[in-house]
């Protein structure tokens, strides 16, 4: 599972800007996110994606993910356009994402064990 997977529903509401932008690659979301945490690695000025750009890079809404070799290169290794992406909305971003993925975690680490406690028996 990734992060934005187990967060996705958490952030359905609060944060509808990014609604069908996840997880997104070099776009709102990420560049957002970056900002927040590693704002020098974030290139300024921020890229601009053209809109056909950015329909090059849609990818359908699947839980699978086919790709052809090259195709991140062919349009410059981003998904959507970073442009609005702020530290703020990152820091917004991140706390919702966080909870969401550490909720996760302990929901995880409570499920009852599926296999012996002693690695001899079956």
């Amino acid at each position: 599972a990734s992060y934005w997977d187990l967060a996705r529903a958490a952030l359905a509401g609060p944060a509808p800007e990014v609604a069908g932008r996840l997880p997104g690659h070099a776009g709102y979301f990420e560049t957002a996110m970056l900002m927040a945490i590693r704002p020098d690695l974030v290139r300024t000025p921020l890229p601009q994606r053209s809109a056909d750009d950015i329909a090059r890079a849609a990818s359908p809404s699947t839980p699978y993910r086919l790709e052809r070799a090259g195709h991140w290169a062919s349009i410059g290794g981003h998904t959507d356009s970073p442009l609005g992406a702020t530290p703020e909305a990152g820091q917004r971003l991140l706390g919702i994402v966080v909870p969401a993925v550490a909720a996760t975690f302990v929901e995880v680490a409570r499920l009852p064990l599926l296999f012996s406690e002693n690695p001899a028996s079956p």
